[in-house]
């Protein structure tokens, strides 16, 4: 992986694949408002990018993909810092969520809070053994309003309340019974394999993402 302009996330190619990795294993790649930043920038990247056809997301280690929001930064914040990190973190969501290019979330480890957020906010996810999806910010008192709008849509309302009253952690076996990830695999390394669905015409790819976006 590259870091190029990047401090705390990678970005390389694998053909027509582009693979963004979150790179702050030692903090189980807790989002900053410098990485989400980036995340941001790369996104935006990959749009303007013909020669990427799709995007995998993950995390750096095999602990985790993410673990959230790293609330040591928060925890420095004053009134001001949080009114402003809450629109930077929910850009960083909905610039995945609304890319036009189809992206895959590759869950290794947690995926809590933030992190949940952001493999959600992919068009699918492929789920390590060890991977393990939390609404944590509900255990704090925290609104979840965006997990709220995108989890239904993943496996349903009644799932999904009764996902978000409980802030119950949900393992890949369940993820994958209930249609929230579309795979697993003992190794995520194993994923790579399946980037040869995107090996095909950009113009049918774009075709399945535009059906999607407008369905």
């Amino acid at each position: 992986m590259r870091r190029g302009l990047y401090k705390e996330i990678s970005v390389s190619m694998e053909g027509p694949i582009a693979w963004l990795t979150i790179e702050r294993p030692e903090q189980l790649n807790t989002l900053k408002v410098s990485t989400l930043t980036e995340i941001t920038q790369a996104v935006q990247h990959f749009e303007r990018d013909d020669l990427v056809r799709a995007v995998v997301v993950t995390g750096s280690g095999d602990r985790a993909f993410s673990g959230g929001v790293f609330v040591d930064e928060m925890a420095d914040m004053d009134a001001v810092g949080c009114q402003e990190f809450t629109p930077l973190e929910s850009h960083a969501y909905h610039s995945m969520l609304v890319m036009q290019t189809p992206c895959i979330a590759a869950v290794n480890g947690y995926a809590l809070g933030g992190g949940c957020v952001l493999a959600m906010a992919a068009d699918s996810r492929v789920a390590a053994d060890n991977a393990v999806f939390g609404l944590t910010d509900l255990n704090i008192g925290a609104p979840v309003p965006i997990e709220a709008a995108l989890l239904p849509l993943l496996v349903g309302h009644g799932r999904a309340r009764e996902i978000v009253y409980t802030a119950r952690h949900v393992g890949s076996a369940e993820t994958l019974a209930i249609g929230c990830s579309v795979g697993s695999s003992r190794n995520m390394s194993c994923t790579r394999m399946r980037s040869g669905w995107f090996s095909r015409s950009r113009a049918t790819t774009h075709w399945r993402c535009a059906y999607r976006k407008t369905s």
